[in-house]
């Protein structure tokens, strides 16, 4: 039998070494080697209505989406009707809104205006907010839109008194203030004397003694000075009004404990075949879900309304403290 010949033992390492030297010279040639191509950045462009808050809520989802890689543009505000069609039309891809105010527009009942909605025609208590979100999904998904995790933030129509009054009658709650049969005047817009979800309601639902309402102007925007002025002794609000933390929590919100109000949660709504396609988005905005409440809302508002940072800088800044930077 023929001898066999041998290869040296080294020959494969130095194999292995000339090409892994070729490999090195090539990535460190001219200018001649082609650079592997780079996918596109994710682009979203959010849409929101005319409102500082407005502007708080769309900076917040703007960082977080930028954070997660996507390249943000911020349209121009819009009325809610004009905002849903872009949606639906591919022109924008996600806008916050409010759980019943936009259950109310997609019902065909609501209006297009900033306001949160336009309450219900009888003052019963409101579906829970469970039920509420759902009626909301099922005429989201009929529109070709998606609503995502609702904050535990909730823009509602509140009623507030000052802290010296709620502290003498030992309240908290609206049931609270029937229960003390305490005559109050109230301070709100001009449509809340027929409104279910005000004046009637505060009747109805919770035997409230109304002695008279004085009507400030059809978005109730001077309440708390009337309030404050000792003009009256309750005042319609937005519950997250930013004036509501100044001066030291001087004024306190009723607790709606009959359900009066219908949901207003904070709540994303986008484009349901361009969420399909990008199920990061759920995820991102999940995270602010919990940490988002009424009063963190609320604070943001006043940050941005007194002039003190951008909706931006508000944004970062607490978004940072609440370790989702």
């Amino acid at each position: 039998m023929p001898a066999r010949t041998l290869l040296p033992r080294r020959r494969p390492r130095a194999v292995a070494l000339a090409l892994a030297l070729a490999v090195l010279l090539a990535g460190c040639g001219g200018t001649d080697a082609p650079e592997a191509p780079r996918s596109a950045p994710r682009t979203v462009t959010l849409v929101a209505q005319s409102t500082s808050e407005g502007d708080v809520l769309t900076a917040l989802y703007a960082v977080l989406l930028e954070q997660a890689g996507y390249r943000v543009e911020v349209a121009d505000p819009a009325p809610r009707e004009e905002y849903l069609a872009a949606l639906r039309a591919g022109r924008a891809q996600l806008a916050p809104d409010y759980v019943f105010a936009l259950a109310e527009t997609l019902r065909g009942e609501g209006t297009a205006g900033t306001a949160p909605g336009a309450g219900r025609a009888g003052a019963v208590p409101a579906a829970a907010p469970e039920a509420a979100l759902a009626e909301l999904e099922g005429l989201a998904r009929d529109a070709g839109l998606a609503v995502l995790a609702p904050a535990r933030a909730e823009d509602v129509r509140s009623f507030a008194v000052t802290r010296a009054f709620a502290t003498r009658h030992r309240l908290r709650t609206l049931s609270d203030l029937a229960r003390s049969r305490q005559p109050v005047a109230l301070a709100a817009d001009t449509e809340c004397a027929t409104r279910a979800d005000c004046a009637e309601g505060l009747r109805e639902v919770y035997d409230v003694r109304l002695r008279r309402i004085v009507p400030v102007g059809i978005d109730g925007g001077d309440t708390l000075e009337q309030l404050r002025d000792g003009a009256v002794q309750l005042a319609q609000v937005s519950s997250t009004d930013g004036r509501l933390a100044e001066r030291d929590g001087d004024v306190v919100v009723l607790a709606d404990d009959r359900d009066l109000q219908p949901s207003q949660q904070v709540v994303p709504v986008a484009d349901a075949a361009w969420l399909a396609d990008q199920p990061t988005v759920r995820t991102v905005l999940a995270d602010l879900a919990p940490v988002l409440t009424t009063e963190a809302l609320r604070g943001l508002d006043a940050e941005v309304d007194s002039g003190r940072a951008s909706a931006r800088e508000t944004a970062e800044t607490w978004l940072g403290e609440q370790g989702l930077l």
